[in-house]
């Protein structure tokens, strides 16, 4: 699934960041923007994560709604008489 594959490139971007942050604050640098970027790119994971959840439902909903259909279409037989 594409989304998780996102996911995954999101969170190798935090981890980065976080290691920039860390390597900046280690040499002394002032790590206000830094920080502000890893915030930015550790909400986008949370939002990517709820995407994600919320295509799983999506697709599971259109499973069930599919699977009722294909149930009452062979309870109905071929041509679409009730048996």
């Amino acid at each position: 699934m594409q989304a998780t594959r996102h996911l995954a490139d999101w969170k190798r971007r935090v981890l980065d960041q976080m290691i920039v942050v860390e390597d900046m604050r280690a040499k002394g640098y002032d790590t206000r923007l830094a920080e502000t970027l890893l915030a930015t790119t550790q909400r986008t994971l949370a939002e990517g994560h709820r995407h994600r959840q919320l295509i799983l439902q999506v697709l599971a909903t259109s499973r069930q709604s599919s699977d009722r259909r294909g149930s009452r279409a062979q309870r109905r037989g071929c041509d679409g008489s009730a048996h």
